[in-house]
């Protein structure tokens, strides 16, 4: 409805919920700014700068100040370099400009999550920061509560940033979603749970392999016992009564333990943890699916692996 007519009447009527609003329907939008910065004391003593409502560059030549602006705004607001050779420039730009004189940087800006409201936000080096509202009271909130959306990266170290994988997961972190640490929580529990049964199969599959180990014997001795009864010296021999408990012991063992072992591990199996909670559909659009997705699949191997060693009847590893 650029141009208001006939047709472009007849349009709006097509689509009324997004096309005719009354004045009194549409809320005011608030946005978020970073209105002035001043300094007090040290090299930059006097520098008081009111930056435009619409500023998205600074440009300027080598050595004109373009990070020292960055970073004092950064240490204004309790932001931390993620990378290692940023963290030292940060600090070092911050105490040669800043802290030989403990000079003091004043922000004012605009939250959009206070309603468009003013705060001025004061920090002396090396002490914590404190905020006033536009009445000049002391405020309780932080920088974080005021901006909870700023993100402030220096040329370099977003190059940085690139070239290790350490830094580019701190990055990554401050973009997931709410719902991540969730699922984070329950991957966890999955593993130290798949952990755990791993531990009691291996045991039981080694209490099977002992018990085996033990009825191998058993056709041995029963092969001595005949020796002994076609030589005849059956009653010589004391440990016929003992074969024979060994024997009963023997048909116990085949008949009751090894296949209360075999449920039990068949128990534990059955027990293993599922990856439903990380099914195409619980990821959707997440915007670490690819990552969610491998983590998923190692989940699978490591259940399929267990369910495998304890039906082949070996000792897990």
């Amino acid at each position: 409805m650029t141009n208001p007519g006939f047709e472009a009447f007849k349009l709006a009527f097509q689509d009324p919920d997004s096309r005719v609003r009354l004045n009194s329907d549409v809320s005011e939008q608030y946005y978020s700014q970073i209105l002035s910065m001043n300094i007090t004391n040290g090299y930059l003593d006097g520098v008081d700068i009111d930056f435009s409502e619409h500023l998205n560059a600074v440009i300027g030549g080598r050595g004109t100040g373009k990070s020292t602006l960055l970073e004092c705004i950064r240490y204004a607001l309790e932001l931390e370099p993620i990378g290692k050779n940023a963290i030292k420039q940060h600090n070092e730009i911050i105490k040669e400009n800043i802290g030989k004189s403990k000079a003091r940087i004043e922000l004012t800006i605009r939250s959009s999550k206070m309603n468009g409201k003013k705060f001025t936000i004061s920090r002396k080096y090396p002490e914590s920061i404190f905020v006033k509202d536009e009445d000049g009271n002391i405020s309780s909130f932080k920088p974080s509560d005021l901006l909870p959306e700023i993100e402030i990266y220096g040329q370099n170290e977003i190059y940085e940033i690139a070239q290790d994988n350490d830094s580019q997961r701190k990055l990554l972190s401050r973009f997931l979603e709410v719902g991540y640490g969730e699922s984070d929580f329950k991957i966890k529990e999955s593993l130290k749970a798949l952990s755990d049964n791993r531990v009691k199969l291996a045991s039981a599959m080694d209490n099977v392999a002992a018990t085996e180990e033990e009825l191998s014997r058993l056709p041995k001795l029963e092969e001595q016992v005949k020796q002994f009864k076609s030589m005849g010296i059956e009653d010589k021999l004391k440990i016929i009564p003992l074969l024979e408990n060994e024997k009963r012991l023997k048909e116990r063992i085949q008949n009751e333990e090894i296949k209360s072992l075999k449920q039990a591990v068949e128990s534990v199996s059955g027990g293993l943890p599922d990856t439903v909670f990380l099914s195409e559909k619980a990821l959707g659009n997440l915007p670490h699916k690819e990552i969610l997705n491998k983590i998923k699949m190692n989940l699978d191997k490591i259940r399929t692996e267990t369910v495998s060693c304890g039906k082949s009847g070996k000792a897990c590893r």
